[in-house]
């Protein structure tokens, strides 16, 4: 029996509301070239809340701590289960630290994401929308 997998990610807004995205690189193999919320997979032993501090913390250098699940679901094509945290930033500096992951981060309001930002993270920021 395999272990179950659970893929995670974080909804960082910043004091000025908005929130941070990263551009995922074409090399990956899920979403590639496009702008979403920081994620990853949660290793063996984890729960999926300090999966996604160590996520955040291997790709962009930030330290943060979850407050909430904001959105969740079963990805239909992996067939594993997908969760947001809503996350506060305690420490850390932005700064790429995945380079084979992803080439960009930065802070966007929500009124105006990038146009390559992905559906998902648009639906999941909806979702954070929708909660504030």
């Amino acid at each position: 029996m395999s272990v179950l997998s659970y893929h995670v990610g974080a909804v960082i807004p910043n004091e000025e509301g908005e929130v941070l995205l990263v551009y995922r690189n074409k090399s990956r193999l899920i979403r590639p070239n496009t702008w979403f919320i920081p994620t990853g997979k949660v290793y063996d032993g984890e729960l999926p809340s300090q999966g996604i501090i160590r996520e955040v913390e291997e790709e962009v250098g930030l330290i943060i701590q979850p407050r909430s699940i904001i959105w969740s679901r079963e990805d239909p094509e992996q067939k594993v289960p997908e969760i947001a945290y809503l996350c506060d930033v305690i420490g850390g500096t932005l700064g790429i630290k995945a380079f084979d992951e992803i080439s960009a981060a930065g802070y966007f309001p929500l009124d105006s994401l990038p146009e390559e930002t992905h559906q998902l993270a648009r639906k999941i920021l909806e979702a954070y929308t929708n909660k504030k």
